[in-house]
């Protein structure tokens, strides 16, 4: 049997580039590059590499290739027209648009007992929480998880809050209920969330630590009332923890329902509100 061999090609405009290793040694060769078919070209420059060294293909463990063609191409205009097809909300997630934290002015002082915990470790002071009516005010330069320690609960119990975004940010922001936290202050925080956005989709995840995971991705759901033109939109989340799983609800509709132990229920119950964006929160009547 022979040596197990590792082969690398490049297919250049002129020449296509083979090189091989094998039993230590590096042997390279090349081929006239074929642009009516370029495998053929390919196989000309790998052959001709396998014959330098005495070896046969039978013993390529690992292939991998690359193409200054297709560099020269873009680079040079010469590529096929194309077209990127893709749904609104995906091309406004990935818009590559300056959107950097803009801190609110002024910074309101937090109501009592309440905290902040800023995404990256972004200043507090750059935030304003704020009381106001029957809730909440949040202008958000960073995101932020939204907090009161003393507000706890366990076992089976429902939540629902009535978020209104009064602004339209840069980009599709999201905003919500965080469900089971537990340390928030620290490096092991740990809660799960609840987030709805102004097109229209909503969002649960649990973090520990540094990691996230996703229980339901980015989703439509008409139940959700995207924002107007103005930008503004209200939705009331709703989260019913029952004994084996839990409903989550926006206006009155059930749009999901996961296995409670997919979600953190016990612990610390607040809000999420991600960054630039302007809030007014209260609870559900």
């Amino acid at each position: 049997m022979a040596d197990p061999a590792r082969v690398g090609v490049d297919v250049g405009g002129t020449f296509t580039d083979a090189v091989l290793a094998v039993g230590g040694r590096v042997v390279t060769a090349k081929a006239p590059t074929t642009p009516h078919d370029q495998s053929e070209g390919v196989l000309a420059a790998v052959q001709a590499a396998l014959d330098r060294a005495g070896t046969g293909a039978d013993g390529i463990e690992a292939f991998a290739h690359g193409t200054t063609v297709a560099t020269n191409a873009l680079l040079e205009g010469r590529g096929a027209r194309t077209a990127l097809v893709a749904t609104a909300p995906l091309t406004a997630q990935h818009a590559h648009k300056p959107d950097p934290d803009i801190a609110a002015k002024p910074a309101g002082a937090m109501p009592a007992g309440w905290l902040a915990r800023t995404d990256r470790n972004a200043p507090v002071s750059q935030l304003s929480f704020v009381s106001m009516g029957r809730g909440f005010h949040a202008v958000t330069g960073p995101a932020a998880v939204l907090y009161n320690p003393a507000t706890t609960r366990s076992g089976e119990f429902g939540v629902s809050y009535a978020f209104t975004q009064t602004k339209a940010p840069t980009h599709p922001e999201a905003y919500g209920l965080v469900l089971g936290g537990a340390n928030l202050a620290g490096p092991e925080q740990a809660y799960s969330y609840f987030l709805v956005r102004g097109t229209g989709e909503y969002f649960i995840a649990t973090r520990n630590g540094d990691q996230r995971t996703v229980i339901q991705n980015w989703i439509a759901n008409p139940a959700i009332n995207k924002k107007n033109a103005a930008g503004v939109a209200t939705n009331v989340l709703g989260a019913e923890v029952k004994a084996d799983e839990v409903i989550f609800t926006v206006n009155g509709t059930e749009i999901a329902r996961r296995p409670k132990n997919e979600i953190l229920t016990n612990g610390i119950v607040g809000f999420r509100v991600n960054h630039n964006l302007d809030v007014h929160i209260e609870p559900a009547r």
